[in-house]
């Protein structure tokens, strides 16, 4: 992977088919950061597009449907990550307000649109609303009008290609089409308005889908990666995935998917199945207010040390519907900050430090997980 002249992705198109039509999803996640243009203030956000069980009950059903017994609607999500002043807003949508494409990224639900360099949409969100009573948003505003230039080619994801998806082999399939992800335009919340410039938004877009969310889940991606001495790294993207995941209807425990790219170098740590020249400790804790995680990843002569916190007043829980008709509650922040370290190493017993980053302003989700956790996997 390296930089690339922006194309059009099959991955991120529609992709459902089949049962995933009655019992699966599709979520298309932006990230990015934004400037109060009266105060200056930057702040994170997040759109996403979500179309959850869309043929369930019958092949077209109009309106949305939420009951303990069903869920079968499309959503669109903005927000404002600040922590207990966050905004959250959301508008549902029935299959009959959505247009998809299954050849490229193209959605419409509602007046929302959404493209693989653009999207623009307005949503009002109020309190006694469905998006309120089931715990998907809250009172609030949130209209905008980005662009969007991808310049990493698309090759990283889990499980996308054509045999895998035709085989239903996964969960959950994933493909970070954009990772780096270049916004610029303007957003607005709350009649309080932002603008987003391209070289500062630190953006990040991805694709998840399939029949179930995972349980446990661990993400870092977008923000800002610099050298020890605060320059910039201009061509670079860091993204860590960590998910309970079952392949083949066989559970394969927790598995990471990491890629760090720089200066047209590529370190990739991802393993799917179990593999001797891999090995990766994860430990949670909390301490002093702060989110604190330490991820080590080892690949035959490559290690890569994530040394992240984030303060837990920013940290926002938000649900997620899943085709089983229930919320499955994911906790997020835009303001987490990382110091990472590669190492280099021709036995395992003596490692040489071959580049240190600092990653700010990057986004974390992750399941509510126990207070303290360590993991290690082979």
């Amino acid at each position: 992977m390296g930089k690339s002249k922006p194309r059009r992705e099959s991955r991120n198109a529609s992709l459902l088919k089949g049962s995933l039509l009655r019992e699966g999803f599709e979520l298309w996640h932006h990230f990015f950061w934004g400037i109060d243009v009266e105060s200056g203030e930057k702040l994170p956000f997040f759109i996403e597009f979500l179309r959850l069980n869309p043929y369930a009950g019958k092949k077209k059903k109009e309106g949305p449907t939420l009951s303990k017994q069903l869920y079968s609607f499309a959503m669109v999500r903005a927000c404002l990550l600040a922590g207990p002043k966050s905004v959250v807003t959301a508008e549902l949508y029935g299959e009959e307000a959505v247009s998809v494409s299954k050849r490229i990224l193209s959605l419409r639900f509602g007046n929302n649109i959404c493209l693989e360099n653009s999207t623009r949409g307005s949503i009002v969100s109020d309190d006694k609303g469905p998006t309120n009573k089931f715990a998907l948003a809250k009172a609030g505003s949130v209209s905008w009008e980005l662009k969007m230039t991808k310049p990493f080619s698309y090759n990283l994801g889990y499980f996308t290609g054509k045999v895998a998806r035709f085989l239903r082999l996964s969960n959950i399939y994933w493909d970070a089409a954009g990772l780096k992800n270049l916004v610029s335009g303007h957003i607005t919340v709350n009649n309080r308005e932002f603008r987003v410039e391209s070289g500062g938004s630190f953006g990040y877009q991805d694709k998840t889908w399939g029949s179930r969310f995972p349980s446990e889940w661990f993400k870092l991606y977008g923000g800002k990666l610099s050298f020890t001495n605060n320059e910039e790294v201009k061509e670079a993207a860091l993204v860590i995935m960590r998910a309970n995941l079952t392949f083949s209807k066989h559970n394969l425990g927790i598995r990471y998917f990491i890629n760090l790219t720089y200066n047209g170098k590529v370190y990739n740590f991802t393993s799917v199945f179990q593999d001797k020249n891999y090995f990766y400790s994860f430990n949670q804790k909390n301490e002093d207010n702060y989110l604190i995680i330490k991820l080590e990843a080892v690949k035959a002569k490559q290690k890569l040390v994530c040394n992240l916190k984030v303060k837990q007043s920013s940290l926002l829980a938000l649900n997620y519907p899943i085709p089983q008709s229930t919320n499955l509650s994911y906790l997020m922040s835009g303001e987490a900050e990382a110091a990472i370290e590669i190492y280099q190493s021709d036995s395992l017993l003596d490692w040489e430090l071959e580049g240190q980053f600092k990653l700010t302003g990057a986004a974390i989700q992750l399941s509510n997980l126990n207070n303290e956790q360590q993991t290690k996997s082979l």
